[in-house]
């Protein structure tokens, strides 16, 4: 019995605690469910606002320096120089590579040389012209007059002599005896520049044929003053009559002379062609003595280099490559279906990852006319400035242009991230009070990730942008930021 009685008591015990355990374990449920209920959902809101939208056409492309250039020799030879690395900046008109000028600089003292000459000879030429069209002249005059002197000497020696006539012939032996020491003096004169070079063989034949036509009627002179002083025989006739007939010669070799006047004048005329000549040559010889030298247009970045010292440089072929980074534009193709909404001028935000996050403010600078045969899309470029020159050329970028004829104004624009999709459509969620309440909206234009409520929002509510994937509508909520 005593035994009954102690197990009995161990289950009254058991049972017990038991139900005082089970009791606890039911308070605590109760108190998490009394929690659950009364806790408050945290949010952050912001007031609804209106403004302006204007929806944009996104555009990829390559950041393009608006100056770069390959750079070339106009010639072919052996490098000497190169002054830039690449890396290195240089400047406009630096000498960034030096060919060997050797051979160049011996055609250019060869070119001076053929210069000098070609303008010696122009000298003589001129100098003998001068003197053939001086000469000429007179020949001809001295001719014409030693003519008249032989038909005058042969017209006293047919008609007889008479006191005047001897005083004439006196005269005339007088005036003979002058021609000929000044044609004695011109062809001593003619002999030395012949011997200097300055005069031609034939200007000094013409000369020593002056002095013969002088000496002769010097000598027809004299003879007429014996005949007109003794009186005239058969034979003087005879010999004045020969007098006449070389006189005669005389004067058509002094005439036909005056041809050698157009010939040395185009010697000289030739002598000028060739001066130019010679000074164009120099000037090839010193364009090419230049074109070892060669500079670089624009100032910038040393790209790319090609070439070494040593090395043989090709004329056109692209020694150093050099990029000038101070203005850039990104390079885009725009399809065709947009091409109507998009214009020069139109602004834009450019964003290249690889220099900052921060999208650049930037204008649409040109669209090229023709479409590109492979896909049908329109190259735009887009000027963006680089200031800084964090930008460079071959970077990957982005931009959005803005439709401007298409923005719309004053307008509800809230972020997209406040939206929430359900099974009935697209909602947000404002606060009203402390409750969260959930209103359709009507969506319109999306432009960078605001976008247009069309219905539903009015402005000025205040609109649950953090947290709102947590509510349902009805739900308490406390506020954490915004107003």
């Amino acid at each position: 019995m005593k035994r009954m009685g102690c197990v009995v008591i161990v289950l009254v015990i058991v049972a017990g605690l038991g139900f005082a355990a089970w009791w606890r374990v039911k308070g605590r449920q109760q108190q998490a469910r009394g929690t659950t209920a009364t806790a408050a959902v945290p949010v952050d809101v912001q007031r609804v606002e209106k403004g302006d939208l204007a929806p944009s056409v996104e555009i990829t492309g390559m950041v393009v320096a608006d100056d770069k250039v390959a750079i070339s020799a106009k010639m072919s030879g052996r490098v000497d120089m190169v002054a830039a690395r690449e890396g290195e900046r240089v400047r406009a008109s630096q000498v960034v590579v030096r060919l060997d000028g050797r051979d160049v600089a011996a055609q250019v003292a060869q070119a001076k040389a053929a210069l000098e000459m070609a303008q010696v000879r122009l000298a003589q030429a001129e100098t003998a012209a001068q003197l053939q069209t001086t000469r000429s002249g007179t020949d001809v005059a001295s001719a014409q007059a030693a003519l008249a002197q032989a038909e005058a000497q042969l017209a006293v020696l047919r008609s007889g002599a008479r006191p005047q006539e001897r005083k004439q012939a006196e005269y005339a032996v007088q005036q003979a005896k002058a021609a000929l020491d000044n044609a004695a003096t011109e062809y001593g004169r003619m002999q030395d520049l012949y011997r200097q070079g300055a005069v031609s063989k034939q200007s000094l034949d013409v000369a020593r044929l002056q002095y013969d036509v002088a000496k002769s009627q010097h000598d027809s002179a004299q003879q007429q003053l014996s005949l007109v002083r003794a009186g005239a025989r058969q034979e003087d006739i005879d010999a004045a009559e020969q007098s006449v007939r070389r006189a005669r010669e005389a004067l058509r070799l002094a005439e036909a002379a005056t041809a050698q006047i157009e010939m040395s004048g185009q010697d000289v005329q030739a002598a000028h062609a060739a001066v130019a000549q010679a000074r164009a040559g120099l000037q090839a010889a010193q364009v090419q003595a230049d074109n070892t030298v060669v500079r670089t247009p624009i100032s910038g970045v040393t790209a790319e280099r090609s070439i070494e010292p040593g090395e043989m440089a090709v004329a056109g072929v692209a020694l150093l490559t050099v990029v000038s980074n101070d203005a850039v534009y990104l390079r885009a193709e725009l399809p065709e279906r947009e091409l109507r909404r998009v214009r020069v001028g139109d602004t834009a935000a450019v964003t290249v990852d690889a220099a900052s996050e921060t999208p650049i403010e930037a204008r649409v600078a040109e669209i090229l006319p023709a479409a590109n045969e492979d896909s049908l899309t329109f190259t735009v470029k887009v000027a963006v400035p680089n200031a800084d020159g964090l930008l460079k050329d071959g970077m990957f970028g982005r931009a959005r242009v803005a439709v401007e004829r298409e923005r719309r104004h004053d307008v509800v624009v809230i972020p997209q991230y406040a939206l929430v999709e359900q099974a009935t459509g697209t909602v947000v969620f404002v606060v009203e009070g402390s409750k969260a309440a959930a209103v359709p909206v009507e969506l319109g234009l999306s432009v960078g990730g605001q976008v247009e409520v069309v219905s539903g929002l009015r402005g000025g509510e205040q609109l649950v942008v953090r947290g709102q994937g947590s509510l349902q509508g009805g739900e308490t909520v406390a506020v954490q930021s915004g107003a």
